[in-house]
């Protein structure tokens, strides 16, 4: 599969670089553009560089970085995107609702319900069996 500027891009935003690695080597080996970053500011950057079509986004950024990315990245005009949520628990319900993400992938996650969630938010569709889709 060939990747171009048309092929969809991810943004994975993960303080673990071997997890960011990790999410980056088998989203690219099912022929997606990803960019990673680590922070908020990170984030911020590289969309402000960027076309992003999906913000995977990893709860242990902290909860209240989480929450910023995603507002912030929602309040930008013309950066309406998808959220998946990657958590090692079960988020809260008041934090659910604050983000409201298109989906959620609980920690460890395996590659194939990883790039099966992904295609299904950039097709607009629910994530797959392996996760769960939040409506809010």
């Amino acid at each position: 599969m060939q990747i171009d500027d048309l092929t969809p891009q991810v943004l994975a935003v993960e303080e673990n670089h071997q997890l960011r690695r990790l999410i980056r080597v088998n989203l690219e080996a099912d022929g997606l553009r990803v960019c990673e970053a680590q922070s908020h500011d990170e984030c911020l950057r590289v969309m402000e560089a960027e076309k992003c079509n999906l913000l995977l986004v990893s709860l242990d950024v902290a909860d209240q970085e989480a929450a910023r990315i995603v507002h912030e990245v929602r309040r930008r005009e013309g950066w309406a995107l998808p959220v998946l949520l990657i958590t090692r628990e079960t988020p809260s319900s008041s934090l659910l609702r604050e983000i409201a993400p298109a989906g959620h992938l609980r920690k460890p996650f395996d590659a194939a319900a990883l790039t099966a969630c992904v295609r299904d938010l950039l097709s607009g569709r629910a994530c797959g069996d392996q996760a769960k889709r939040f409506c809010i």
